[in-house]
Parts: C-alpha cells; structure tokens; sequence
C-alpha cells in the first residue's frame, strides 16, 4: 500500500500531479489493511463464537476490496468507487468495534493508572 501511496505523491516534471480522489481512496485503503489486521489479531485471541464469525466476515469483506487494486493511471470514477467501498467497510468496522467485548490482554502492566483512556 505505501507503494502505492509514494507513487502517486512522487512529483516529477513529466508526470502530471494524481488527483486528490486517487489519494483519498488510497487513505481508505491503508485505513482498510490496519481494521483487517485488527480484525486478524482479534481473531487470534480466541473471541466468542459470534464474534469470531462477524470479525471472520468483515475479514473476508476487506480482502474482496483489497484485491481491486487498480493502476495507478485508473480513472478517478474507478478510485472514487474503490474508496467509497473502503470507506463504508471501514464504518462498518467501527460499529463493530463498539459490539465487541474487550480482548483479555495477555501480559503487560496491570497496574492501574489515573490516566487510562479507551483505546478505539
């Protein structure tokens, strides 16, 4: 992804500057590969059944939009509609999110402290 990202910011003189949709879709899909591989490492800590089978679907979902990269020199229609499908994904991730119980936390400091926030 950051390939993508560096390619389309890279400026030089014979390549026209990419359009703010292609980057917009692309900050949509970086957003998209950090909630799947939150979703992974959910998975990973063993969540009851039907969490596990909401956070295998959402799972299963990004890939689908992960697969359709397209060239770089795509169409912003087709980066528009990419990032549109991110974007919806990733809101439904949120929502998630919320339902989900807490992972145990295995490890760590478990001291408490004053200024403990939620983490999102």
């Amino acid at each position: 992804m950051w390939t993508w990202i560096t390619h389309l910011c890279r400026r030089n003189r014979t390549e026209p500057t990419r359009s703010a949709i292609a980057m917009a879709a692309l900050i949509e899909l970086n957003m998209l590969e950090l909630n799947a591989a939150e979703a992974r490492n959910r998975v990973e800590l063993d969540p009851p059944g039907h969490e596990a089978a909401l956070l295998e679907r959402f799972k299963a979902s990004a890939q689908l939009i992960l697969n359709e990269k397209p060239p770089f020199d795509a169409a912003d229609s087709t980066w528009e509609s990419l990032g549109q499908k991110a974007r919806r994904l990733n809101r439904g991730f949120a929502d998630l999110r919320l339902q989900l119980s807490l992972p145990a936390i295995v490890g760590g400091d478990t001291e408490r402290r004053d200024n403990t926030r939620p983490v999102l």
